[in-house]
């Protein structure tokens, strides 16, 4: 199962050997965790079909949709041509041992081939760690893993503690420009190229301990629904009240937050990547509160800002991997910042970390600190990381 393919294995060693091109390495790595995954991924739902434990359609969509780079539909149609397809043939390719069967209980002993060697399945924090060293949006979330570190650490302490890992849930996506918020760590995977089959499918967020997982590909399935009803009220001529209502009510039932917003869209349509941002910001203010309502920071001191502080700042080296502006960075990263007028994450409670400009944290700030540091380049006013490109040098 950890059995690389030869051109795979020799692009790791070469890395290894050179040292010498963050971005070469960076693929090596991604494309060595995709394969081993979505392998993984596909032996897990192979064995659950062979031992005849049910697989919902919902499953087999997510599934489907990790196969596609850019997919058309998000929004489960099990009558699509496409994904009757992908289905019958993944079926087939079980039928003819094409694909080996994996347990669950078998992750145990996985390993996975990563820079340097190799590490446990359920070695997350390793895995992920690499991925951010090395500037990539791709990352690994394993339910539970935060748990297992914990025993880990115990038991290398001598004390008896149950330290194998048994949650069979994950999922390998790429995230967005954040990956801190709030003292959490925040996954908000805007792609998925491999989940396991244990992974509720209608779960489009979750809070593991102190992380919070979003996953855009269900929250944009709700916004297609949505919209889809609100456009077979157009064709039937109900273009006045109801067909504004009929958008509203799923968003404002669910998330309050969008109340506002979605009431002054005459055509919400046209402004489905807003009406998006809104929903996955509503979302992530609910499970934010869930997060901290199961302690997790205990204060907004100077020492957890420092941990944020670092964390955001190779956020924003990650996302200036492609030149970008001070507006695009404020853009993307002030809400985060609590610079944003009206921001609804700033009345959370001591508990949650979000600096302010009081606090002395702007976007600006940081991007100009950056900058001021060498680890930001800038080019008439757009900035890039000089740590993340073609001929940096790496170490891990």
């Amino acid at each position: 199962m950890n059995v690389l393919p030869v051109e795979l294995e020799d692009r790791l060693v070469h890395e290894e050997s050179t040292r010498a091109n963050a971005v070469a390495a960076r693929h090596a790595l991604e494309n060595a965790l995709y394969f081993q995954l979505r392998s993984v991924s596909n032996s897990l739902l192979a064995d659950r079909v062979l031992r005849g434990s049910p697989v919902t359609s919902g499953v087999w969509w997510q599934y489907f949709l990790a196969e596609q780079e850019v997919p058309a539909r998000f929004t489960p149609d099990i009558r699509l041509p496409a994904f009757t397809d992908y289905r019958g043939q993944f079926e087939l390719a079980i039928a003819s041992g094409q694909i080996t069967p994996l347990g669950h209980e078998d992750l145990l002993n996985l390993e996975l081939r990563v820079l340097g060697g190799f590490c446990p399945f359920a070695d997350e924090g390793r895995i992920n760690w690499q991925l951010e060293q090395l500037g990539s949006s791709m990352r690994f979330l394993l339910f539970g893993a935060h748990k297992h570190r914990r025993q880990r650490i115990l038991s290398f302490f001598g004390q008896e503690v149950d330290a194998q890992h048994r949650d069979a849930r994950f999922i390998l996506g790429t995230i967005g420009p954040v990956s801190v918020f709030g003292g959490t760590t925040l996954f908000l995977f805007d792609r998925e190229l491999a989940v396991s089959p244990w992974l509720p499918a209608n779960a489009s967020a979750f809070v593991d301990g102190s992380r919070i997982g979003i996953r855009q590909y269900s929250l944009r399935a709700e916004v297609e629904q949505v919209l889809e009803r609100q456009l077979a009220h157009r064709e039937k001529g109900n273009t006045e009240g109801s067909d504004r209502n009929s958008v509203e009510r799923p968003f404002t039932e669910v998330h309050g937050v969008l109340q506002g917003a979605t009431a002054e869209l005459d055509d919400p349509a046209q402004h489905s990547e807003e009406i998006l941002h809104l929903l996955t910001m509503s979302v992530l203010l609910h499970e934010s509160a869930d997060a901290f309502s199961k302690g997790a920071r205990v204060s907004n001191s100077a020492h957890e800002l420092v941990i944020w502080r670092q964390l955001i700042r190779l956020d924003l080296l990650r996302y200036a991997r492609e030149p970008r502006t001070l507006s695009e960075f404020e853009t993307v990263f002030s809400e985060f910042f609590g610079e944003t007028k009206g921001n609804v994450f700033r009345g959370m409670g001591p508990a949650f970390i979000i600096p302010t400009p009081e606090d002395g944290y702007t976007v600006r700030k940081e991007v100009n600190n950056l900058y001021s540091c060498g680890l930001l380049r800038s080019d008439d006013g757009r900035y890039q990381t000089t740590i993340y490109g073609e001929g940096c040098e790496w170490t891990l």
